[in-house]
């Protein structure tokens, strides 16, 4: 008695190609990328700035880059620097954090009207 066919050996295959499809497809980001400053409770958009920001002008010793669709704290005078150390952030839903002075740069996407099934 054999446990495993030939015939089952392909639907499996089948399976696992499909469903690798779909996560690859559930993946990919759809709409635009929009980047939020939140600094004391304040949440600020920035409107397509790409370069270096410096808020000093919100009495911050924090800076900012944000370059081809991606954004990375740059400076700080925290102790940890663990914002720095986070690197660049460029998926939708990123945020990134410097708690001592209370900073975040979030990148979120605007929602298409359509699902991955009415595409």
């Amino acid at each position: 008695m054999k446990l495993i066919r030939p015939l089952d050996i392909v639907i499996i295959f089948i399976l696992v190609f499909v469903s690798i499809g779909f996560i690859i497809f559930s993946q990919t980001e759809s709409g635009k990328k929009q980047y939020y400053l939140h600094i004391d409770n304040k949440k600020i958009k920035l409107n397509g700035n790409e370069g270096v920001i410096d808020l000093k002008k919100y009495d911050k010793s924090v800076v900012i880059e944000l370059i081809d669709g991606k954004g990375r704290f740059v400076e700080s005078n925290c102790q940890d620097k663990i914002c720095i150390k986070t690197g660049f952030i460029d998926k939708c839903g990123d945020i990134a954090v410097c708690l001592p002075n209370k900073v975040a740069l979030e990148i979120k996407c605007e929602v298409s009207e359509f699902d991955a099934i009415s595409r």
